[in-house]
């Protein structure tokens, strides 16, 4: 086997490296997203079980907080587009969280089986190099 076979399949094989990182940082992102969602979903159940008038802790930002006094436990602003919020009930919100959540597990699902399949031609590329490489010396 020439050089030039070789060439190509080590560049081969850092494409397919590269596309397995970005893939990695992909589904590690949608857990980030996934977490999110199921601390949405936990908040609004709560909310739905405390009463008007009680004192909850509002997140301002990641770890900064403000007291406030529940006035409605019945309904959410939801933003759905374009600057447009409508007001939605904890049982939608919570339905629509679980929607989002079930497509992010799919997408990861389908993420973790390229990501199998890009490992496995990782696996070959890097034999078939060694057997080349091994012919050359």
């Amino acid at each position: 086997m020439d050089e030039k076979q070789v060439q190509q399949k080590y560049l081969e094989f850092q494409i397919i490296e590269q596309q397995m990182k970005e893939y990695q940082q992909e589904l590690m992102t949608l857990q980030a997203q996934s977490n999110e969602l199921t601390n949405l979903e936990e908040s609004l159940k709560e909310i739905e079980k405390s009463k008007d008038k009680n004192e909850i802790l509002t997140a301002l930002s990641p770890g900064i907080f403000i007291k406030t006094e529940l006035k409605n436990n019945k309904e959410v602003l939801m933003n759905v587009g374009s600057n447009v919020v409508v007001p939605k009930t904890i049982a939608e919100t919570i339905e629509i969280v679980k929607d989002q959540s079930l497509k992010i597990q799919a997408i990861a699902h389908k993420l973790e089986q390229d990501l199998q399949l890009f490992a496995q031609h990782a696996g070959s590329l890097q034999q078939e190099l060694q057997e080349l490489l091994s012919k050359n010396n």
